[in-house]
């Protein structure tokens, strides 16, 4: 078995993200988002995406053997400061 990375967006704008997945063609992902209306709603909310969020829901995960994860990729998309703040503050309160 590879080892596998997950990648997840770091701090953006929830509309930005939205469009660069349209433009980077994971149209599969949009259109599961796009039938998930729960998923959808908890995503567009304001304050609603927090990164850190979702890697503590992926914790467990990501130290399962069985799975293989050797890390995670944490996709800027050009917003390299908030998202390097984010990454660091993070990290502190660990």
């Amino acid at each position: 078995t590879l080892p596998v990375s997950l990648g997840m967006p770091g701090v953006a704008d929830r509309t930005r993200l939205l469009k660069i997945s349209a433009r980077i063609g994971v149209g599969g992902s949009i259109r599961f988002l796009r039938k998930n209306t729960g998923v959808v709603g908890r995503f567009v909310r304001p304050g609603s995406y927090n990164p850190a969020e979702l890697l503590e829901e992926l914790g467990s995960a990501l130290d399962d053997p069985i799975l293989g994860i050797d890390g995670v990729h944490i996709f800027t998309f050009n917003s390299c400061e908030s998202t390097e703040g984010w990454r660091r503050q993070y990290l502190a309160e660990l």
